[in-house]
């Protein structure tokens, strides 16, 4: 791989007189995959370079693995705000049917071109095995456009592609009517969803029939306090970057902290961006095969970061085999702006993956509330002209509200790798305040966010960065919660390391949150902030 990358930058125009092969050997193809700290063998199958050393396919090591803690890969989250309080998103994550995948019809046209276009990616043959490529139609929205494959005279020939129409899974026994459902498009094709808004009662449990199993959902009553969970940049898997991994156990931490706060008093917890460090969905999967049912029932909620769009983290390094979001926003099925005209229709893909751009702003940007608080998420990447009119709507929302506590989340906490100038939260959340109904929010609004992967207070009683969970950068590692029950408002941290290093305190604090729940163990944590919340 360093040889590739070495010679690739040096040479430059220069690797043309190598044929084809720096067509498929060079930074774009590889580095993305060796960043990810993948071993050789899985680097050179993802690049398409070598055959699979089992006898399973590309796709089939990418899916849902079974045995998982949850039968169902289950999402639940807060409807967008305009729709009223008592309402849910509620979704489904299973492997993709054979119905979903694009179709490739092989037409011998030949383009005497020495390789394709640059926005090629990945595309699946339903019925045959050559490794077929296609390029992202961005003219036709979610459609995949014209495969292509190599030839020995250094051309390529061209087919079509195209879906068929859509064959429905067999929901018999539901007790939800899904109003989208469909392999996921653009990225992470391996995936497939079920979605629909759902009414469902505030502060009541309510059971579901959802694939042959039993779920209850319960969420708070409105003005009702709150505990949740609150991280950002969480890193599973130890690499080169992600140096604080292996050290504090952050996967199998983090696992166990979310399953067991869930069965006490957890309402809901917020992931602010670099969700896992994940290109093609196997790292998302993976954590999320450690969450058990309950939790899977919890409220949640997140936000993108640099890593989510370009996994390299900055638009200057970017690889046609980057998300640009599109993944994330189908898997984690947030009630987004994006849905708030249809919700049958949640996701804008008028901006395809093969462009190589990010997603369109409105996947990404949501307001809703949980209990007594209120929260605004959106992400960073985007300039300020393409989001001012959905804070200006998410504002209106919350002064309507008469929330006691609102929550900006964005993942940058700085104007550098793909932020732009002033979109950072720190600035972000001085802007907002111009927009009715952020105008006189006064102490009520506080910011949430990572991206520098330090765990601190930024600013007192106001601002929180909560980006150390094992990347390199503060060393650190705790578990931040904010609780306002009880008529008050208290971020509480837990720490569980200090300079790449598990505190004494550990295993004590962890199984106490995991056994007992927060109540139980509050003499563990430092108090970021206590504050008395307004009346509702």
């Amino acid at each position: 791989v360093d040889i590739v990358f070495g010679l690739q930058t040096m040479m430059g125009d220069a690797c043309q007189k190598y044929g084809r092969a720096c067509d498929f050997l060079n930074a774009s193809t590889i580095i993305p995959f060796a960043a990810l700290g993948d071993a050789p063998q899985d680097t050179c199958e993802r690049a398409r370079l070598c055959e699979p050393e089992d006898d399973r396919s590309f796709r089939q090591r990418l899916s849902i693995e079974v045995g998982n803690k949850s039968p169902i890969n289950l999402r639940v989250v807060k409807a967008l705000g305009i729709r009223g309080y008592d309402y849910l998103r509620i979704s489904v994550i299973s492997n993709v049917l054979a119905s979903d995948l694009p179709k490739c019809e092989f037409q011998a046209t030949f383009h005497p071109l020495r390789c394709p276009p640059t926005s090629a990616v990945a595309c699946y043959s339903a019925t045959a095995s050559v490794p077929w490529e296609c390029f992202e139609s961005d003219a036709t929205e979610n459609l995949v456009g014209c495969p292509w494959m190599p030839t020995p005279e250094g051309g390529y020939y061209t087919g079509t592609c195209s879906f068929g129409d859509p064959i429905a899974e067999d929901t018999t026994g539901d007790d939800i009517s899904w109003g989208y459902q469909s392999g996921f498009h653009q990225r992470w094709t391996q995936y497939r969803l079920q979605t629909a808004v759902v009414a469902v009662p505030a502060g009541e449990a309510k059971t579901f029939s959802i694939k042959g199993h039993s779920v209850t959902i319960k969420y708070p009553k409105q003005y009702e306090g709150t505990v949740g969970l609150l991280i950002a940049d969480p890193c599973i898997a130890a690499d080169n970057y992600c140096i604080y991994t292996r050290p504090y156990g952050i996967k199998s931490a983090l696992q166990r902290v979310i399953n067991g706060l869930a069965a006490k008093e957890m309402d809901y917890w917020m992931n602010v961006g670099d969700l896992w460090y994940d290109q093609i969905g196997t790292r998302t999967s993976g954590f999320f095969a450690g969450l058990d049912l309950n939790a899977m029932t919890k409220i949640h909620g997140v936000t993108m970061g640099n890593h989510d769009y370009w996994v390299g983290g900055h638009s200057d390094v970017k690889s046609i085999l980057d998300s640009y979001g599109n993944g994330q926003m189908q898997w984690y099925a947030q009630d987004a702006v994006s849905a708030s005209v249809n919700e049958k229709k949640p996701f804008d893909f008028t901006v395809g993956a093969g462009s190589m751009k990010e997603a369109a702003s409105g996947n990404f940007f949501w307001y809703n509330m949980v209990g007594n608080v209120a929260f605004i998420a959106f992400s960073n990447a985007y300039s300020w002209g393409e989001q001012s009119a959905h804070f200006a709507e998410a504002c209106s929302w919350v002064g309507t509200t008469e929330a006691p506590l609102v929550v900006l989340l964005g993942h940058w906490n700085s104007a550098d790798m793909g932020c732009p100038a002033g979109e950072d939260t720190p600035d972000v959340y001085a802007q907002i305040k111009q927009f009715p109904g952020c105008d006189n929010l006064g102490s009520k609004l506080k910011y949430v966010m990572g991206h520098d992967h330090c765990n601190q207070i930024t600013e007192a009683n106001t601002g929180f960065k909560l980006g150390a969970f094992g990347m390199s950068g503060c060393a650190q590692f705790g578990i931040p919660i904010l609780d306002t029950r009880n008529g008050r408002a208290r971020l509480l941290y837990f720490p569980l390391g200090e300079g790449g290093a598990k505190l004494s305190s550990y295993d004590t604090v962890l199984n106490c949150l995991v056994d007992s729940g927060l109540d139980a163990c509050q003499q563990h944590a430092d108090v970021w902030m206590d504050e008395a919340l307004a009346p509702s």
